[in-house]
């Protein structure tokens, strides 16, 4: 399964910039993006592994339940 860098802006609207087959590249590639990038704060990086590109946004979407530590 590939590898999937997506940006996401402030609207919440995702845009797949990046395919990757191996998993350094493509976390290289989101650290690059997160480093060199002027809009901090407005616009972030996410790497996800997914079958598709659809998946993929569809993963960065869901909600996840908050998992209990032991402070709660």
């Amino acid at each position: 399964m590939p590898y999937f860098v997506f940006q996401i802006n402030n609207h919440r609207e995702y845009l797949c910039v990046s395919r990757f087959d191996a998993y350094r590249p493509a976390r290289d590639d989101v650290r690059s993006r997160r480093a060199g990038s002027e809009t901090r704060g407005v616009v972030d990086y996410r790497l996800v592994f997914a079958e598709t590109e659809s998946e993929g946004e569809s993963l960065l979407r869901t909600t996840r339940e908050r998992v209990p530590s032991d402070d709660d």
